[in-house]
């Protein structure tokens, strides 16, 4: 017969493997979704876009990703990521991007590029948007308008 203190050790035995599973799983996919090769196109046209880099600094940093932000959602075709960034100091916002590819082993393209900074200014700037099938991230020497929107 089992005592109850026996079956107490068992339940809390339990509850540490599946909690430590858990956790161990999640770590897993949030630093394979971080190192995603969308991620660092992301942040290099963030930082070719000369209003981000006035925010946030030249030297933007991707932080690592969390998985339940109700955003991101990874597919061999298709990846919708928000990325937490880190600039200059205390400068900090994040970059919500979408991207696409034809086929599994394609190349990846932008398809959406928002970066919305919250420190040490609020904006949010449009830098890729892919319904317009405009790229704001590359100059246009024909036109000297702001290349990106920003929205305070």
């Amino acid at each position: 017969m089992w005592s109850v203190n026996r079956l107490f050790y068992a339940a809390v035995g339990g509850l540490v493997f599946v909690g430590s599973t858990t956790f161990g799983t999640y770590k897993y996919f949030e630093n394979k979704i971080s190192s995603h090769e969308c991620v660092e196109m992301a942040v290099n046209a963030a930082k070719r876009s000369q209003e981000v880099t006035d925010i946030l600094g030249e030297n933007i940093k991707a932080e690592p990703i969390w998985l339940f932000d109700g955003v991101t959602k990874v597919h061999p075709t298709a990846t919708r990521l928000l990325i937490p960034v880190k600039g200059k100091g205390s400068a900090e916002g994040d970059l919500k991007m979408e991207a696409t590819r034809d086929t599994p082993e394609g190349e990846w393209k932008l398809y959406s590029l928002v970066a919305r900074t919250t420190w040490p200014k609020v904006a949010n700037i449009q830098l890729i948007d892919g319904d317009k099938e405009t790229d704001k991230t590359k100059p246009n020497e024909s036109s000297n308008k702001p290349h990106a929107k920003i929205i305070i």
